[in-house]
C-alpha cells in the first residue's frame, strides 16, 4: 500500500514549511532538572492487611504514575523503610504483627525524616486512642470507606509538604 494514498497530493497551499512541525524552547538549565523531578515516579510504601482494598488502591496508584511496594503489616513495611527511601507511606492503623502506630513510632526512631510522609488509613474513626494518635503525629488520616482519589490529593499534599 502506498504509504501517501490517504494523505492529499501536495499542493501550493499545503506544502510543508521548514521547521512547522518542530518547537524549539530554550529553558535553563534549573527548569530542566525541575521538570526531571516532577517526571520522576512518586514511590509509595502502602501497608494494609486488608488484601483486596490494598491491591485496589495500589492498582490505582500505579494507574496514576506512581511506584508502589504494597506489604499487610509494619514488619514487612520496615525491611523495606530500611532498604530505601519513599516519597509518601500510606499506612492502616490496625494491621497483625506490627499495628500502624507502632510502625510510625518505629519509623521516626529509625529514618525521622519519614515521619511527615505519612497517610494513616483506617476504618475506626470512633476510636479515641486513634483520635489521639493521629492529632500528635499531625499526620493525614482519610477514613474508611474514602473516596479514592481522595488518596491522590493526600499524596500531592504530602509531596508538597516535604518536597526540599
Amino acid at each position: 500500500m502506498d504509504k501517501n494514498a490517504s494523505q492529499p497530493p501536495l499542493g501550493p497551499y499545503n506544502r510543508p514549511k521548514p521547521f512547522e512541525d518542530k518547537v524549539y524552547v530554550l529553558t535553563d538549565a534549573k527548569e530542566e532538572k525541575k521538570r526531571a523531578e516532577d517526571k520522576q515516579p512518586r514511590r509509595i510504601l502502602l501497608l494494609d492487611d486488608d488484601k483486596e482494598l490494598a491491591e485496589t488502591l495500589c492498582d490505582f496508584l500505579r494507574d496514576e504514575g506512581c511506584q508502589v511496594n504494597c506489604v499487610s503489616n509494619g514488619v514487612e513495611g520496615m525491611k523495606l523503610l530500611i532498604a530505601q527511601d519513599f516519597d509518601v507511606i500510606i499506612c492502616d492503623l490496625l494491621m497483625p504483627n506490627l499495628p500502624g502506630d507502632m510502625f510510625y513510632l518505629a519509623v521516626t526512631k529509625v529514618k525521622p525524616a519519614m515521619a511527615s510522609r505519612f497517610i494513616f488509613i483506617s476504618g475506626h474513626q470512633a476510636n479515641p486512642k486513634w483520635e489521639s494518635f493521629i492529632r500528635n503525629a499531625k499526620a493525614l488520616v482519610l477514613w474508611k470507606p474514602f473516596p479514592i482519589h481522595d488518596l491522590l490529593t493526600c499524596v500531592e499534599v504530602v509531596m508538597q509538604k516535604t518536597k526540599p
